[in-house]
């Protein structure tokens, strides 16, 4: 959608003799000293992915934006997860209470994240998603929901300065992840 609305804006400029495309009236998109950091799923793969630990590690890293991915549970609670299942993840293969939970869909089998309550999301811890990544903080983190991603932000950025010079808050670049899938499903996660 980025690359469709730049290119279109390019177009705009080049046939109308333009000199500058505007995509956005936002002072951050067209900061010339930096580029604008996202913390993609948190930051810097030193903690799990979508960890407390991940997003304090962007806050203090210097990111403008901390990127979620959320998907709703099982009564509807947003949660932050990239994938749709848990497995890759999370220690969701060794809760032998979940044995039942994992089920086949299109997308394959998989412990999927709307067959789970948040109070179940909530007993499972998050690892490292990739084996060349350090290990040390597996299974120390939990399960997070948006809001309280949103509420740990907000309070990072009332109570603790990231850096001296940092003049702008840290936002949220929310990803609702299948969309049209949860909206068939009884889910508008928008």
């Amino acid at each position: 959608m980025v690359k469709s609305l730049f290119g279109l804006a390019l177009l705009h400029s080049y046939f109308l003799g333009e000199t500058a495309a505007v995509l956005s009236e936002a002072p951050y998109m067209y900061n010339t000293e930096r580029p604008l950091v996202i913390g993609h799923r948190g930051s810097f793969g030193h903690n799990p992915e979508h960890s407390l630990g991940s997003y304090a590690d962007a806050y203090f890293g210097g990111v403008d934006f901390i990127e979620l991915d959320v998907h709703p549970s099982k009564d509807g609670i947003l949660v932050t997860n990239h994938d749709q299942t848990l497995e890759q993840t999370t220690n969701v293969e060794s809760i032998s209470i979940f044995d039942d939970k994992k089920s086949t869909r299109l997308e394959g089998e998989g412990y999927y994240i709307d067959d789970f309550t948040f109070a179940e999301l909530k007993l499972i811890k998050r690892k490292q998603r990739y084996s060349y990544r350090s290990h040390f903080y597996d299974n120390m983190f939990g399960i997070m929901s948006a809001q309280e991603v949103i509420d740990l932000v907000n309070t990072l950025n009332a109570d603790q300065p990231r850096r001296e010079e940092a003049t702008e808050k840290v936002g949220l670049y929310i990803e609702l992840k299948k969309y049209d899938f949860y909206v068939d499903e009884g889910f508008d996660t928008a």
